[in-house]
């Protein structure tokens, strides 16, 4: 699936950065009050050694589209090929197609690498042996289970197989916990604990916002009886890829949730530019004024230019850099004169790095100029446009 959208060179409020990124290791914390049998569930992390809690309405998991590269954290990524094993097939995915991971061992810097975590003594729940084969083997030992269920989950992307996946590794042998290739049911649940700390792969099979909600349940005991009640829902938002990155930064989760307010075509400030365009230049897609949101970026400038003897139309404009990515954002520039309504794309097309103090653009951005010349005798006045395309 593609968006489409074009822009006139010509054409010459509020602003909310809705979530925060927890791009580092963090637990999934479910904790259960035994006096009003109530659960709550808070993303943690750890500052220096004291405890953060987060609430999930406030925060997304990031996961970039470079590769993944676990000897050399500082450029891994969280992409790799799907498994050839039959074994994987649970993902839904081909064969060395991409599958974005939040992986059980080595992230890289940057990535989300979620865990579940509770710091409850034992005695708050009822212990009892687990038998589920997804666990180690043999489980001879009574344990406090807590049992996290996957609810639902919604999808806003253009992915074509937008799964979500969820499992361990044993011996080499993937334990498949959840998976929405085939549905959400009653296996589809992760055990782990009281007083524990485990980590899991977490799997995606396109980019784009993923919010998936779980809820939890366990035994107040003895042993296997008296079970507490289920806890409400409680939704992490994952956003895997650039675009998802930056639609997490700038909508809230009610947002989020409405393609007519955070979706590509979407146009929330009602500037006329849809959210696509305010991603590919650098704008604010909450404040109407198209104002850019760092110097350096904004809008495509249309001119004309005279040099050795020969005229040129020229737009410039800040594109966002390729990369590695397997789908990046497609910029297309195009002209046209004042006698014809067809569209011809540039020339010649140089590109620049940023200079002095916006040289911090760089890593994300670069500099480009798109000509085209204009023939003998023809008038150098006309109109440019730079068209935009996504895929997912």
């Amino acid at each position: 699936m593609k968006n489409f959208i074009t822009l006139c060179g010509l054409a010459v409020g509020q602003s909310c950065f809705a979530l925060t990124p927890l791009g580092e290791h963090l637990d999934i914390q479910f904790t259960y009050d035994r006096t009003g049998d109530l659960w709550t569930c808070k993303a943690r992390t750890t500052e220096t050694g004291v405890d953060v809690l987060s609430d999930f309405r406030d925060v997304y998991l990031p996961l970039s589209d470079k590769l993944y590269n676990p000897p050399t954290p500082a450029n891994s990524g969280a992409r790799i090929p799907q498994p050839a094993s039959p074994a994987y097939a649970f993902t839904g995915i081909e064969p060395g197609e991409p599958l974005w991971l939040a992986v059980q061992n080595t992230p890289g810097i940057g990535e989300a690498w979620p865990g579940f975590q509770n710091g409850q003594n034992s005695a708050t729940f009822g212990q009892y042996v687990e038998t589920d084969t997804r666990l180690p083997q043999p489980q001879n030992n009574a344990r406090p289970w807590i049992k996290v269920m996957l609810k639902s989950y919604t999808y806003q992307g253009t992915g074509i197989t937008p799964t979500f996946s969820l499992w361990t590794v044993s011996n080499n042998t993937p334990r498949i916990w959840m998976t929405t290739a085939d549905g959400i049911g009653s296996g589809d649940f992760y055990l782990y604990s009281a007083g524990s700390h485990a980590h899991t792969n977490f799997g995606f099979g396109a980019m784009g916002i993923y919010r998936v909600s779980l809820a939890a349940t366990a035994y107040r005991g003895p042993g296997q009886t008296n079970p507490t009640s289920e806890s409400g829902l409680h939704t992490i938002t994952f956003a895997i890829g650039p675009v998802a990155r930056w639609q997490a930064t700038h909508f809230n989760n009610t947002e989020l949730e409405d393609p007519s307010i955070s979706g590509l075509a979407a146009d929330p400030d009602s500037d006329g530019m849809e959210n696509l365009l305010e991603y590919a230049f650098g704008l604010d897609p909450k404040s109407g004024d198209q104002t850019p949101l760092a110097s350096g970026l904004g809008l495509p400038v249309f001119s004309t230019k005279s040099e050795g003897g020969s005229l040129y139309q020229q737009l410039d404009y800040p594109r966002r850099r390729a990369g590695d990515l397997t789908k990046p954002t497609s910029y297309t520039a195009e002209f046209s004169d004042l006698k014809s309504s067809a569209w011809q794309t540039a020339t010649t097309e140089s590109v620049a790095d940023f200079t002095g103090d916006q040289a911090s653009l760089n890593p994300i951005w670069e500099k480009v100029s798109a000509r085209r010349a204009i023939p003998p005798g023809q008038e150098a006045a006309g109109f440019g446009r730079v068209r935009v395309e996504q895929t997912e």
